[in-house]
């Protein structure tokens, strides 16, 4: 991708009135173009999904997406977030309240950035999560049991191949609430 590639996408974007845009080996320095184009760009008012999936996408690129008001899906798989993308993510500025739908998985993500994710799942104001996707990360137990206690908007965790314990898993298991479809080492159970 370059810069006159990604302007030609938008451009089609705009002609088609499409509310979903994908893009893949992007890179930093795009996506950092990507991000201002889509603050300036009336064209993604519509805007219902993002997918910036296996982009190489590290923590300084992820500290200039700003929320985008009509932005519901939200893919940043196979990137290089770690915790601290994650925890820039996380932030009140990087995030739309009307997301609902992250992925997030094998993005390196440990205790640090699980815990970031689940404290801004605690803001019942700007946060209506319902399906997070954090498979092959590295959460351990410290960062299962803090999903644990912010799980409650949540309808689909999808957790595993982490590197939790038999605690961790306790941990996900205990607090519970009936709806919500958990999804650990390939098994999934509504509990």
């Amino acid at each position: 991708w370059n810069d006159d590639t990604l302007r030609s996408s938008l451009e089609d974007n705009e002609t088609t009135d499409s509310s979903s845009l994908t893009f893949h080996n992007l890179g930093d320095a795009v996506a950092l173009n990507l991000f201002f184009s889509l603050r300036l760009n009336n064209s993604t008012h519509n805007l219902i999904e993002l997918n910036l999936s296996n982009c190489q996408l590290s923590a300084s690129s992820i500290a200039q997406l700003s929320p985008h008001p009509t932005l519901q899906k939200l893919y940043l798989q196979d990137n290089h977030l770690g915790d601290d993308g994650t925890e820039l993510l996380a932030s009140n500025n990087n995030w739309s309240p009307n997301v609902t739908l992250l992925n997030v998985a094998r993005n390196r993500i440990g205790n640090v950035g699980a815990a970031a994710l689940a404290e801004r799942m605690m803001m019942p104001s700007n946060c209506n999560l319902r399906k997070l996707y954090v498979y092959e990360n590295n959460i351990g137990d410290l960062g299962a049991e803090a999903f644990s206690v912010s799980c409650s908007k949540l309808y689909e965790l999808y957790i595993w191949d982490n590197d939790y314990s038999e605690i961790g898993l306790s941990y996900l298991w205990s607090n519970k609430h009936d709806k919500l479809l958990l999804k650990t080492e390939g098994a999934s159970t509504k509990l």
